[in-house]
């Protein structure tokens, strides 16, 4: 059962998923088939969680690593109607993290010459 911000439940419905996913995706360079992938491994992400509830912001949390990985610009979308931007300024505080989160590497260290910069060696 996934529980909404407003506390009802309801069953997760990877259907209404992908209607999100296809919205946020619409116009970019992503196929059905990974759109399939990430409902699929969302809904295995939520089966393995060992939980008779979610809440909707966990799920929503996941779906977003997701898309972030596959296109930015989709993510950007997704995040806006998921989170319901009241301001310029919050969109702007997204796209900062989006940057800051580029100059990581997957270990989770930041690295110490960002790609380009003449003080990294070849």
């Amino acid at each position: 059962m996934v529980v909404k911000r407003n506390g009802n439940k309801q069953p997760f419905d990877g259907g209404k998923l992908m209607l999100g996913l296809e919205h946020a995706t619409s116009k970019r360079p992503i196929t059905r088939e990974q759109l399939v992938r990430i409902v699929q491994q969302v809904e295995q992400w939520c089966a393995t969680r060992g939980k008779a509830e979610l809440h909707a912001a966990e799920i929503g949390e996941r779906v977003m690593h997701h898309l972030h990985e596959l296109d930015e610009v989709a993510y950007v979308r997704f995040v806006s109607v998921y989170r319901s931007f009241e301001s310029v300024a919050e969109f702007e505080r997204l796209l900062h993290e989006m940057d800051k989160a580029e100059k990581v590497d997957p270990v989770g260290q930041r690295t110490l010459f960002p790609p380009g910069d003449k003080g990294a060696k070849s």
